[in-house]
């Protein structure tokens, strides 16, 4: 009894351990050399990773137009700058040289332009006096016309006239002879006869001298009708010469603006007001903008917004679309997330080395300033999310059993070739096996996975690899692994 006494509460207290003992490790032979997780319940969130580069969101290039030397500088780096403001310089007394000879080219064309109006107008004049001459001489030609006829008519008259003073004169010659006029009458008719006879000749060089007037008006109609035909020549001449003058008039303005151009070009102004985020030049420095337009300073408009440029891996791009949430990093701040939208997926591909991505724009508030533009920026977009739904570490469905560990034969066919299955689980089934459960997976965040659907619950335990040392089949770990000590 003493001995009972002494030692019997230790005895009792080893066979309760013992018994403890035993219960725990024959519960932990059903599932020897696997790791045991449970199936649990919380929030998942898929997302796509990328990389990016932060810029802003419209930043100007400022070139120069023309060649030379930069003679003034006036804006450095983180420069405020207004649109229109001048902020560099090239030496302009080449084109002030330029300028002056196409203004003297272009008063040199104002003035042949000039002259030459004023010729046409003199011979505009010398037409129109030439027309006058001409209608004149048309005048006088008809004139000469109607005397003519007119002493046509008195010759006719004159000689009918004559003839019958002959008659008269014959007849009373004969009636004298007969003693039957006088000698007096006889005269009388010899003498209108004789004037008849005077009337003829006086007619026929009227007529003659008609005549001689009539081709003299003919030959000054002629003379004049040259002449507006030569007046007209010599306007057609000069309108040609002054349709020239124009066109050189317009070719010398042109030259003359150019040359102004080019001397406004040597003041490089300030395109958008904006901070000056590059300066390529110094004074001094010569630039050719002769086959290229050389990039002198890069203006960004505004740096209170950003944008990043990210680079989406073709695999993830038909998971994101305008107005989804996207977090990113940048080295400059580690632990702070930025946050912003994507506006913008772009169509355009990108391949470097035989590796094709598209780029997602996102807008993103500078707060602080504290984004630079070429910061390199680590993109996490959130693509899906859900809450308290049943999840599953993704180490358990990269498990694969081998065949000796399934506890149906029949379950062979699912583990052919070593491959993972699509929608299967493994729970413990006995010592060392295992046995399928079909589900449905949802989402995935990268460690865990939605379980959809499926024969199984909160807190079930599922294989999710070995832990006798040997090697899983699966590439990698993730998630959770909960060892079962039960």
């Amino acid at each position: 009894m003493k001995y009972w006494k002494k030692w019997g509460k230790w005895i009792v207290i080893a066979v309760v351990l013992l018994i403890i003992i035993f219960i725990v490790f024959g519960r932990k032979s059903e599932s020897a050399g696997f790791k045991i997780v449970k199936i649990d319940r919380g929030n998942i969130t898929s997302s796509v990773s990328a990389t990016g580069t932060v810029n802003p969101v419209r930043s100007v290039e400022v070139g120069a137009q023309v060649s030379g030397r930069i003679v003034e500088v006036l804006v450095d780096y983180n420069s405020h700058v207004k649109k229109g403001q001048l902020i560099a310089r090239i030496d302009p007394s080449t084109f002030e040289a330029e300028l002056d000879q196409a203004r003297g080219d272009l008063e040199s064309a104002r003035s042949s332009l000039l002259r030459n109006k004023s010729d046409l107008d003199n011979t505009e004049a010398a037409l129109a006096g030439a027309r006058g001459s001409l209608a004149s001489n048309r005048a006088g030609l008809e004139e000469s016309k109607a005397n003519l006829i007119r002493a046509q008519a008195q010759l006719e008259s004159a000689k009918a006239s004559e003839i019958e003073a002959q008659k008269n004169a014959e007849r009373y010659k004969e009636l004298f002879k007969r003693k039957l006029v006088s000698e007096q009458d006889v005269d009388n008719y010899g003498t209108k006869y004789k004037v008849a006879v005077q009337n003829v000749s006086a007619a026929q060089a009227d007529l003659k001298a008609a005549g001689y007037k009539k081709n003299a008006a003919e030959a000054l109609l002629e003379e004049g009708s040259a002449g507006v035909a030569k007046a007209q020549a010599s306007i057609r001449s000069a309108q040609a010469l002054v349709e020239s003058a124009n066109a050189q008039l317009d070719q010398v303005q042109a030259a003359y603006r150019l040359a102004q151009t080019k001397l406004q070009y040597t003041n490089i102004i300030a395109p958008v007001d904006g901070i000056v985020i590059l300066r390529n030049v110094d004074v001094g420095q010569t630039v050719a903008a002769s086959f290229q337009t050389p990039v002198l300073f890069d203006i960004a408009q505004d740096l209170t917004m950003m944008q990043v440029e990210g680079d989406i891996d073709e695999a993830d791009v038909g998971k994101i679309s305008e107005g989804m949430t996207a977090n990113f990093t940048v080295d400059a701040f580690p632990g702070v997330k930025f946050t912003g939208t994507i506006t913008q997926v772009r169509n355009a591909p990108i391949t470097i080395q035989n590796v094709v991505t598209y780029t997602a724009i996102i807008k993103v508030k500078n707060t602080g300033s504290r984004l630079k533009p070429g910061m390199t920026a680590n993109i996490e977009i959130i693509v899906n999310k859900k809450d308290d739904v049943l999840r599953a570490p993704n180490s358990a469905r990269r498990f694969i059993p081998k065949p000796e560990e399934l506890a149906d034969d029949k379950d062979i066919n699912l583990i052919k070739e070593g491959k993972v299955p699509k929608d299967i689980l493994w729970k413990p089934a006995g010592r060392n096996k295992v046995k399928p459960v079909d589900v449905k997976f949802g989402i995935t965040d990268g460690s865990s996975t939605e379980i959809v659907s499926g024969d199984v619950k909160d807190g079930d335990k599922i294989v999710a690899g070995r832990g006798n040392g040997e090697k899983t089949n699966a590439r990698g770990g993730g998630g959770f692994r909960i060892r079962s000590h039960l």
